[in-house]
């Protein structure tokens, strides 16, 4: 459990596929911390195209939100 929460408080820009301009983006909107960007996979009900959508609208390359 230690390890989750130590994961989730990480700069989302320690997620693969994510760059510095992606998570310039995410962190004007609020998404620097990887248990944010969590949430909002949540709130889509962890439906993984709904969420690639919801990247691909920030700008995130298509290509690597799919390798992700």
């Amino acid at each position: 459990m230690k390890k989750l929460i130590e994961i989730s408080r990480k700069n989302t820009l320690l997620i693969p596929g994510i760059g510095k301009k992606i998570y310039r983006e995410f962190s004007l909107k609020g998404y620097e911390k990887t248990f944010v960007l969590l949430g909002q996979f949540l709130i889509t009900k962890k439906d993984r195209k709904e969420f690639i959508n919801w990247l691909i609208e920030f700008g995130m390359n298509k290509k690597n939100v799919k390798l992700s």
